[in-house]
């Protein structure tokens, strides 16, 4: 069974005042509606437009994206969790000799029989008595680039959306 991104689970660009008043625009993978009825934590933001400027086209630019630390924090946080808990994963990947690495790519790389550049490997991990052991997360792992958001497919972006959403409080 394949898991197919839901209509009301996509996020997007977000136009907030800043302290000044002034349009701040943002990136979120929760809905639209999500947030407009609970409001926005600092790990529900992906990143910021540092640059309000925009191309010729009215699109934002997107050398001026920079990611939040808290997202990016519970993000590694979250596939850190997840190594330890996927056996069958490595099962389906040809042999890993012990002490090598396994990345996990950006999804948003079409051509993956080619070189992955380092800004679309998210994180790796390391082989371990047969299992994906040690997660370490690419700092050099860029969230938005001119081929869009980061992916991580519907599955995982699923489970990234219900952690950020249990940072919530009740009402």
């Amino acid at each position: 069974m394949s898991v197919e991104e839901k209509e009301e689970d996509k996020g997007g660009i977000i136009c907030v005042p800043d302290k000044n008043d002034k349009e701040m625009y943002l990136y979120s993978i929760l809905p639209e509606d999500f947030i407009s009825e609970n409001g926005l934590l600092s790990v529900a933001v992906v990143g910021q437009f540092m640059d309000n400027e925009k191309d010729n086209e009215g699109n934002l630019i997107v050398d001026s994206f920079q990611g939040n630390p808290d997202f990016i924090h519970l993000f590694h946080e979250m596939l850190d969790g997840l190594g330890r808990y996927s056996e069958a994963v490595l099962k389906k990947l040809p042999k890993h000799e012990e002490g090598s690495w396994v990345y996990l790519i950006d999804q948003r790389v079409q051509d993956r029989d080619g070189t992955i550049e380092p800004k679309n490997i998210i994180g790796g991990y390391k082989v371990e008595d047969g299992k994906l052991g040690e997660y370490a997360g690419n700092p050099n792992h860029v969230l938005l680039t001119e081929e869009g958001i980061f992916q991580v497919g519907a599955k995982l972006k699923s489970e990234l959306i219900e952690l950020i959403k249990s940072k919530y409080k009740p009402n």
